[in-house]
């Protein structure tokens, strides 16, 4: 059996000038409502233990708003006595798992106020929220379990919608229970020395308990394959010796999942390069390191793109920094310019965490159809909005066509090639159009981008100079 320790967890809930309500319920201060403050948009939530008897070993708990449509969670900072830290779920976003490991014991036993860490949250909307928090595990030097009540539930209100609640701080006198008498202050209390039981001459002591020393921890690992095609995924084992129990990997590739705190982790490459992976590992009292470097190697997938006719391409995306592949050869992050290429069809894939990928055929002609994609929106995941359905994307194209042809075209004043040309996923919605050419005059025009169609706007100009007149017509988008 476990020799479970009954300890309080305070759970801080604050921004500049914002005041908590808590209520005491046994052991545990919870906090039962926050605010916003006006004309602010976040509020930062300090996670704490009151005291740790016994030191604090790491611990692993879960954070959750229930409607992220009035608040997400922005940021997680872990204090700096954690040696191996991690925030799992991807930001922003409604829930995530926070870990943290003492590998080098600087929490000492008896210590209190323990910051664990501190959750930012965003206002996304007006309205009132709950939130959860969930400990999974909390862990003492010894290797026991720190006993807490869980989950801890409360209120976020952005709008003013959450009546405060008294504080109350400090924890009931405990009631006398039938076995004890009340104190009377003019009687002095005796305590009862208990008496020590005579031991038989010839019985034998009881044998000391053997003290096991803790080995030393060298960390280790090995992978089921070291090269391949990107995206390519990998599994690690852990090859450690002195028993630990505590892992912390880093992948080395800066993706949004390039830790992990599983003993035995997967993990997908989908860039190519050369990476260093690094283990620490810990037993409670001993930790160690272990890097190697170059150990994985990724490479890319060939596209099939050759030198052509000086065709040239694109991709942009809304947000921006998405992985671009074409036939699954990566080429970057968005915007990227692609140079020199066959005028072909080619697949078009977009991958950014966080959203949904965007693939679609690409057509690239010489100088026409189109030297030039713009607007891709990426729809976000509805794990990371919290939205039980998702929408699709709100997005049209457009095909413009000019006499003569090879006039330059800009939407929202930004250049996007010469005429005849196609330009998909347009956000819906008006859009300013102006095509320019030597010795013509400028047409202004605008631009109605309709959801799943494509507006094909035909202009005609009077030779040699001024525009005569255009044609605009809607078809379905292939």
């Amino acid at each position: 059996m476990r020799n479970m320790k009954s300890v309080r967890i305070i759970i801080l809930l604050a921004m500049v000038l914002l005041v908590c309500p808590s209520a005491v319920m046994g052991a545990l201060t919870i906090p039962q409502s926050i605010e916003f403050q006006s004309g602010s948009d976040t509020v930062s939530i300090p996670l704490a233990l009151d005291i740790a008897d016994a030191g604090l070993s790491g611990y692993k708990m879960i954070f959750t708003v229930e409607k992220p449509e009035v608040a997400m969670i922005s940021r997680v900072d872990i204090p700096d006595w954690a040696s191996l830290k991690s925030v799992d779920g991807g930001l922003p976003s409604a829930s995530v798992t926070i870990s943290a490991v003492d590998l080098d014991d600087k929490l000492k036993p008896g210590a209190s106020g323990v910051l664990l860490a501190t959750v930012v949250l965003n206002k996304t909307g007006e309205g009132s929220t709950a939130y959860t928090l969930t400990v999974k595990d909390l862990t003492d030097d010894n290797g026991n379990l720190i006993a807490v009540s869980s989950p801890v539930q409360g209120t976020i209100s952005t709008d003013g919608s959450v009546s405060p609640v008294p504080v109350t701080s400090q924890v009931p006198s405990p009631v006398p229970t039938a076995s004890q008498e009340p104190v009377n202050p003019a009687v002095p209390m005796v305590t009862p020395t208990q008496a020590q039981a005579p031991q038989t001459p010839d019985e034998p002591s009881a044998p000391e308990p053997e003290i096991k020393p803790v080995p030393t921890v060298k960390a280790d690992f090995y992978s089921d394959v070291v090269s391949g095609t990107a995206p390519i995924t990998i599994s690690f084992t852990d090859n450690s010796t002195g028993y630990p129990d505590r892992f912390l990997w880093d992948f080395g590739d800066k993706s949004s999942d390039s830790t992990s705190v599983v003993q035995n982790p997967q993990h997908t490459y989908r860039i190519p390069g050369i990476f260093s992976v690094t283990l620490s590992a810990s037993n409670g009292q001993y930790h160690d390191t272990v890097v190697k470097e170059n150990f994985i190697s990724v490479r890319n997938l060939s596209s099939g793109i050759k030198p052509g006719e000086n065709v040239t391409t694109t991709i942009s995306s809304v947000p921006g920094k998405a992985e671009v592949y074409l036939d699954n050869a990566f080429f970057g992050l968005s915007p990227v310019t692609i140079n020199n290429i066959t005028p072909r069809n080619y697949q078009l894939r977009l991958h950014k965490d966080g959203y949904y990928d965007t693939v679609q055929t690409i057509i690239t002609n010489k100088g026409v159809l189109p030297t030039y994609i713009s607007g891709f929106e990426l729809l976000p995941h509805p794990a990371e909005i919290g939205s039980p359905v998702a929408q699709p994307p709100k997005t049209g194209a457009a095909y413009i066509v000019s006499y003569p042809e090879m006039v330059n075209l800009s939407i929202d004043n930004i250049p996007v090639g010469k005429t005849d040309i196609m330009v998909t996923n347009l956000p819906i919605g008006m859009h300013n159009l102006t095509l320019n050419k030597k010795g013509f005059e400028a047409w202004n025009d605008t631009l109605e981008i309709k959801n799943g169609l494509t507006v094909i706007q035909s202009y005609v100009y009077e030779e040699p100079y001024f525009p005569l007149n255009r044609t605009v017509e809607y078809v379905p988008t292939p």
